[in-house]
């Protein structure tokens, strides 16, 4: 997933976790692995991803399809922490994670 904002955020931080539901307590379920932002023209990218395997950046450390229907939902929200500035959150919603179909 790349999230862009406008203008130059050079030296801005940003993260993002996934979780059961939204304020659910403990360790989130999957942390993003975050790269950028990356400055082109007047546009600030961020690159957020989740790898396969079991790590805590990993679609594997998500809960199993427990009622069968091929997608779990889970809560999500990015954080954006500007350069010398307090974190806050960008935005949050829902993860639909499907299972694979291709074999």
């Amino acid at each position: 997933m790349t999230v862009s904002l406008p203008g130059d955020w050079t030296g801005a931080t940003m993260r993002a976790e996934a979780r059961l539901y939204p304020d659910a307590a403990g360790d989130p379920i999957a942390t993003f692995a975050v790269v950028g932002p990356i400055l082109d023209g007047d546009l600030s990218t961020w690159t957020l991803s989740l790898a396969a395997g079991s790590g805590a950046d990993s679609t594997g450390a998500f809960p199993s399809d427990a009622d069968l229907d091929g997608v779990e939902r889970f809560a999500v929200d990015v954080l954006l922490t500007p350069s010398g500035g307090s974190e806050e959150i960008l935005f949050g919603g829902v993860l639909p994670l499907l299972g694979s179909v291709t074999q």
